[in-house]
């Protein structure tokens, strides 16, 4: 029978791509049968019919989920208790699936029987779907995975820090589009599922992580993900915002939130090695916050690092502290992208 999925499709506000959206879970290149959940604020989504259609013939089952507009949490815990499926995969409505995104997902899981999570890369593409360079930079210089070839998967073992720490180069570049997770893991963490509002990509990583079973990470790029002028990364990222910091230090707490959840409320009852790892996270993402909400260049942005790399919380490394400085300004201009992405290839 092989592995049973739910493809979650995550409809907020958006609606300008979320037909395309639809089509590229319809389109799946599996012969066995998924289902499609769409999560909408909206009790009402007319489907068009031919795409209803393709649907019904190819055996693929399309369920409208209505759900609150906002916590994501909320959503999370109605999709878990509602969707049939072994596997919850998400897709954002802006977002894409190549067509063996679905086939992947069924590989891992038959390669890694008790598997709980799975992560592929992506790949970035503009309006009209053409692929264009990568512009979110502390994605790029933290996390190497961005800078692997194609091909390269990586099965952490929780219950092994030294398996943990090996897994860092295919570490994954967090996006929601490429997440799946073992549904029971979500079921099992209710309690700290529905209070998280943002950074909901970290949260899934760390919940499979704690829940002491194997993670499968992919560099294959199974995902295309969008940027246009209503994506939050953009929005993130645009000078012509109203205060551009405070837009990237908002994305950085909302990190930084969902680690303090798990670490409340998962990580006490989890006996996976993984604090030194979780401590580098919330090191990494208060180092972000701080970093927007200081509005510092030259001088003083070195007295910033340096009191950081002394300060009595565990210190940062160096590597995370310059991308983290490095993004916070590099996300707001797409030269210093580009360049960080040259340096980052030649010495990392």
């Amino acid at each position: 029978m092989g592995v049973q999925i739910s493809a979650v499709l995550n409809s907020y506000e958006r609606q300008d791509y979320i037909w395309q959206a639809l089509e590229s879970l319809v389109s799946q290149d599996t012969s066995r049968e998924f289902e499609i959940v769409v999560l909408s604020p909206f009790p009402k989504l007319p489907i068009p019919n031919p795409l209803q259609e393709r649907a019904e013939k190819l055996k693929r089952s399309i369920r409208l989920v209505t759900i609150p507009l906002r916590p994501v949490g909320s959503a999370l815990s109605i999709v878990a208790e509602a969707a049939r499926g072994e596997f919850l995969a998400f897709l954002d409505d802006d977002d894409l699936w190549v067509p063996s995104k679905v086939r992947a997902i069924e590989k891992a899981a038959s390669e890694v029987p008790s598997l709980s999570y799975f992560h592929n890369g992506q790949i970035f593409v503009d309006e009209s779907n053409v692929p264009i360079p990568v512009r979110n930079l502390h994605r790029l210089i933290r996390h190497q995975s961005s800078l692997r070839s194609q091909g390269s998967t990586f099965v952490i073992d929780p219950m092994n820090a030294e398996s943990i720490a090996a897994s860092q180069p295919y570490e994954p570049d967090l996006n929601n589009s490429s997440i799946a997770i073992r549904r029971s893991v979500l079921l099992d963490h209710m309690d700290a599922v529905r209070p998280v509002r943002r950074g909901e990509d970290t949260f899934l990583y760390y919940c499979a992580l704690l829940a002491g079973k194997p993670l499968y990470l992919t560099t294959d790029r199974l995902t295309r993900y969008r940027l246009h002028s209503g994506a939050s990364t953009v929005r993130t990222a645009t000078k012509s915002a109203a205060d551009p910091w405070a837009s990237y230090t908002h994305f950085a707490a909302g990190h930084l939130e969902s680690l303090g959840i798990v670490q409340d409320r998962l990580q006490p009852t989890s006996t996976v090695p993984a604090e030194e790892f979780i401590d580098a996270d919330v090191a990494f993402w208060s180092t972000m916050t701080s970093i927007g909400a200081a509005r510092f260049d030259g001088r003083r942005g070195r007295d910033h690092v340096g009191i950081l790399l002394g300060g009595p919380h565990r210190r940062p490394k160096m590597r995370d502290l310059i991308a983290a400085f490095i993004g916070a300004t590099g996300l707001l201009s797409p030269s210093l992208s580009r360049a960080a992405y040259g340096a980052s290839r030649r010495f990392w």
